[in-house]
């Protein structure tokens, strides 16, 4: 939210709130804290600070960019129509908006998938 405020050229107040608050008895919370932790020592956040968009987000020509997923909410849903993937993008720059309607065939879809094993190899260096 903090890339989506600078982007529009606008601000954001707002305070870390803890995963464990959140979803005390989600099956995934001690992970999650543990990574929250990890995060807050590294970066010396604190749940106890109101934080700006300028707190969060260093680069002031950060760029901020949706995908709609699932139905509901601002942007439309995925939907895959006889080997084409149909998108509904957000795109927010130097406080100038885009709403794009964006199509991506399947067998371009495949060429930019990443391996399962790339994406773990990722995640397992935040575990």
């Amino acid at each position: 939210m903090a890339a989506l405020a600078l982007s529009a050229g606008g601000n954001i107040k707002t305070k870390l709130i803890s995963y464990q608050t959140i979803w005390p008895t989600d099956e995934d919370t001690k992970i999650r804290v543990n990574i929250e932790d990890i995060a807050i020592k590294k970066y010396k956040l604190s749940y106890n600070k109101y934080y700006f968009a300028k707190d969060l987000v260093k680069d002031e020509n950060v760029r901020f960019v949706a995908t709609g997923l699932t139905a509901g909410g601002s942007l439309k849903a995925i939907k895959y129509y006889y080997g084409t993937y149909y998108l509904n993008t957000f795109f927010v720059s130097h406080g100038v908006v885009r709403n794009m309607e964006v199509t991506y065939s399947v067998s371009q879809v495949n060429k930019l998938l990443p391996s399962v094993e790339k994406i773990m190899k990722i995640y397992n260096k935040y575990v």
